[in-house]
Order: C-alpha cells, then structure tokens, then sequence
C-alpha cells in the first residue's frame, strides 16, 4: 500500500513514472482526496475515491472497499455506478468500467471529535489479465476546532444589579449548540 498524509493522493498516466505514483494494476489506477484538509470539528467534510480504467478494455466485476477509523457520523455514501454496502467497511460493487472512464466513490462525513479521520481503499477485478500489483491507499485527515473569534457583543456592557438582558454575540468558529 501507499501512505498519504496530504489531502490528495493520486495516480498519473500508465507508463513508468505512474508506476512509481501509485499503480493499482495494468489497467486501474486510484486516487483518494479529503476536503477540506484540515476537516474543522461539526462542519461536513467529503472523502473521494476514484477508480481510473487507463486500460485498452473494460474492467469488469469492480469492487471497491473503503475502511474509515475515527469518530464520525456517515451522512452519505454515493457511488457514481453500481451499489455500497455497510459503513466500515464500505464495499462498492461498481461492475464494469469502461476503458478511459472512472467510477468514483464519495462519502460525506460529519466529524465529532478532534483527532483525526484514516482511510484505506483497496480495489480488486475478477477481470482475467488484470495483475494487481498495488491496490491500496492510505489517507488521515486531521481534525481541527479552531478557536471561537469574537466580532460583535451586546449588550457591550452592563450594570451589575441592573434588569435582565439578552447577549447578542457574533463571530466565526462557533460549534453548534455551544
């Protein structure tokens, strides 16, 4: 397999330097991306997969399967073709892939901690000359909880003692319900 600690992992064109980027087989390649990078605590984030047939022929009986660790809520799984199952792991039968095309895989994840969110795809083919030499990727993706920042406040003072009052306070990276 092959780590990636960037948001975007991905594989060229099939000649020798593909090869040394991320070949998945003579004929597939996978690219793996997270935005946004750093995911920010509460807020929605999407993790990618993309199966490339760079092949001279379809590539049938595509499978994808995609392990995600951390701590997260799944709000979607949608595969561009075929079906998915399950949550982790996440197994996509995309079928067949033309030459020149792609099937791609898009989760959307709602981070609940800091910390960070990993992944591993594999992709396997029960399609005869097809050698999968590498077909898996890695990619974590941190968590962050920016800082609340302040912009506006109001009442801007009070008097201790004096009547009730509702604060007004207004800002950027504010978590819901906080």
């Amino acid at each position: 397999g092959r780590d990636c600690t960037t948001s975007t992992c991905g594989a060229g064109i099939l000649d020798a330097a593909a090869a040394l980027a991320g070949l998945v087989s003579a004929g597939l390649t996978i690219s793996v991306s997270a935005t946004p990078s750093p995911a920010t605590l509460g807020n929605q984030m999407t993790h990618t997969t993309t199966i490339f047939n760079t092949g001279s022929s379809a590539v049938s009986s595509t499978v994808l399967t995609t392990t995600l660790t951390g701590t997260y809520t799944l709000v979607s799984t949608t595969p561009s073709q075929g079906t998915c199952s399950g949550a982790s792991p996440i197994t996509c039968s995309f079928g067949s892939i033309s030459s020149g095309t792609s099937a791609t895989l898009t989760l959307v994840l709602l981070p609940t901690v800091t910390g960070t969110i990993s992944s591993v795809s594999a992709v396997t083919t029960s399609s005869s000359g097809t050698v999968i030499t590498n077909n898996n990727h890695a990619l974590s993706t941190s968590v962050i909880n920016p800082a609340p920042a302040m912009t506006f406040l109001s009442p801007s003072s009070t008097t201790a003692g004096g009547a009730a009052f509702t604060l007004t306070v207004s800002g950027s990276n504010f978590i819901n319900g906080s």
